[in-house]
């Protein structure tokens, strides 16, 4: 009973971890730093964070399209991260492992 109790705490705490896809996929890494540059280079007077939500359609083994993008957070900061990730709306991008939705996390605080 015991190791069970470790072994389903050690699961639930990997899940935990896992705030931002960025640190395991790579697809995710490349629209995060997209999406970040774009915020962090802003002129306007920006603070908080945004939660993007990309799904993605597999073309094949290789390749992912970007379909789709849902945010939760501060409007403007969303705003223009999302803007900036609409141009790669329909396009393929590499990936390493398959997922259909990518969750990443763009913030600014200074």
């Amino acid at each position: 009973m015991r190791t069970m109790i470790i072994l389903l705490l050690l699961i639930a705490s990997h899940s935990a971890y896992a705030y931002d896809d960025s640190k395991r996929y790579k697809a995710a890494k490349f629209y995060k730093n997209k999406a970040q540059s774009a915020v962090s280079n802003s002129k306007a007077n920006l603070k908080g964070e945004c939660q993007l939500m990309l799904t993605m359609q597999h073309i094949d083994r290789k390749y992912a399209q970007l379909k789709r993008i849902t945010h939760i957070g501060s409007p403007k900061i969303c705003k223009i991260a999302k803007n900036k990730l609409k141009s790669y709306l329909n396009k393929s991008t590499r990936y390493d492992v398959t997922e259909k939705y990518l969750r990443i996390e763009v913030s600014r605080w200074d």
